[in-house]
């Protein structure tokens, strides 16, 4: 996954209360079962025992530094596969120049 929202979340992050680790290294081996290192195209957030991915790993991550971000806690009221093609969709774009360009976006990655 471009890390572009890794990186919002490590500028966001002041309390630093996130970790991060790319899923193809040893650490998320080490605490991870397979299946979340399957698809290393997506968000995975791990709080505790509890494991979120797509949707609900963006909104749990930001959710948990506090502040004004807990208020994406809202979205869970919208239905998770609707949420997963709105991820999927914006992944989709970050990812790919050729989409962002058609979207009339910009690719910020860090390289």
């Amino acid at each position: 996954m471009c890390n572009g929202l890794i990186n919002f979340v490590m500028s966001e992050d002041r309390n630093e209360v996130l970790r991060y680790a790319p899923l193809q290294g040893e650490t998320a081996q080490e605490n991870l079962s397979a299946k979340y290192l399957e698809d290393i195209n997506t968000m995975v957030y791990k709080q505790g025992d509890k494991i979120y991915t797509e949707s609900n790993g963006v909104i749990h991550a930001l959710a948990s530094m506090g502040g004004i971000y807990k208020l994406v806690l809202i979205f869970k009221i919208i239905p998770k596969p609707i949420r997963d093609n709105v991820y999927s969709f914006i992944l989709g774009i970050w990812t790919s120049p050729s989409k962002a360009k058609k979207h009339g976006l910009k690719i910020l990655m860090a390289i």
